[in-house]
């Protein structure tokens, strides 16, 4: 791949949150494992962003990175199976 056409890859849990995530963001490609205990091989720039009650099984596998995206939304309250989905979804809600 030439840099120019490179594209993040970031990983979720779910389907709809992949999708959600594409067409907001389409300069980046979403990817999802259909589940926590989906998740198997990632390739070393892959960004990972679990739901909030997978962050742990998913940073015991892939720590250098698994990212906390809920910090990077200090005035959001998240919820245990939220995603990252959920916190714009809300946003979009007020």
């Amino acid at each position: 791949l030439k840099e120019k056409n490179y594209k993040k890859v970031y990983l979720l849990e779910g389907e709809k949150s992949a999708l959600i995530m594409s067409l907001m963001f389409p300069k980046h490609l979403f990817l999802a494992t259909g589940g926590m205990n989906n998740l198997r091989e990632v390739e070393k720039d892959w960004i990972l962003l679990p739901d909030h009650d997978a962050y742990n099984y998913w940073h015991s596998r892939y720590p250098k990175q698994v990212v906390k995206w809920w910090e990077s939304f200090p005035d959001y309250e998240v919820g245990e199976k939220d995603d990252i989905v959920d916190y714009y979804l809300k946003k979009i809600e007020k």
